[in-house]
């Protein structure tokens, strides 16, 4: 499934796309599967940290500006946190959460790999065959 988002003057684009985010995890077709979230640009997300404070946009952001590396986890932990809210306790599902350069072709590969790997191993588990 591919979304686009319109581009909008006003609003936060990570508001925007966690919104959609939310959105995707409600849709009947995704209620009972597993999610692999690509968060891609963590380059250009890194060089902005020292000139964009979070905290400025999130008010629940207690690092340290400019600490690129506290500002990933705190935005990977609200996408684990909308997607836990999203859950049923019976619906058994998983979010595999990727931070991602697509530029960096190593780490794109590490990232499929490891993908394909999760896939491998739950459809194994699913027909129990492990």
């Amino acid at each position: 499934m591919t979304c686009f988002l319109q581009e909008c003057k006003t609003k936060n684009r990570t508001e925007e796309s966690l919104q959609l985010f939310k959105t995707i995890l409600d849709y009947p077709w995704f209620r009972s599967s597993s999610i692999i979230l690509f968060l891609n640009k963590k380059d250009l997300f890194e060089e902005k940290i020292p000139r964009s404070h979070i905290g400025d946009y999130f008010s629940g952001y207690e690092g340290e500006r400019g600490d690129a590396e506290y500002a990933l986890r705190f935005m990977s932990q609200i996408f684990q946190d909308i997607f836990s809210e999203s859950c049923r306790a019976d619906e058994g599902r998983t979010l595999f959460l990727h931070l991602t350069c697509a530029t960096d072709t190593e780490n794109i590969k590490r990232v499929f790999q490891n993908v394909k790997s999760t896939i491998l191993q739950k459809n194994i588990s699913e027909l129990n065959l492990g």
